[in-house]
């Protein structure tokens, strides 16, 4: 168990909005063995093509989970929170190219 929370935390560093993003979102294989639940989610999230849709979910997953973090918006400079709400809400299934 212990292992496994490595691979955890290199593929989601849930410390940080920042931390998340910087994980890795490319392994998405760890071998014909079970995994655990938390890690089986985080590799079939890798297993999509769009990184930053990658990146995305899993900030919404683990950073904003039952509306906690909710002050990230708070602190945030007025012209930017669109922006950031806009790239938060799109489509994690969209096969077309982000902007940005």
């Amino acid at each position: 168990k212990t292992g496994w929370s490595h691979f955890s935390r290199l593929l989601c560093d849930k410390s940080s909005i920042t931390s998340i993003y910087e994980s890795n979102h490319v392994i998405n294989y760890l071998g014909s063995q079970t995994l655990p639940p938390d890690l089986d989610i985080l590799i079939h999230l890798n297993e999509h093509e769009n990184k930053r849709a990658v990146a995305r979910e899993k900030i919404l997953r683990y950073h904003f989970r039952h509306g906690s973090n909710i002050q990230e918006f708070h602190d945030m400079k007025l012209e930017v929170m669109p922006h950031a709400v806009s790239w938060l809400s799109r489509d994690f299934y969209s096969t077309g190219r982000e902007s940005s």
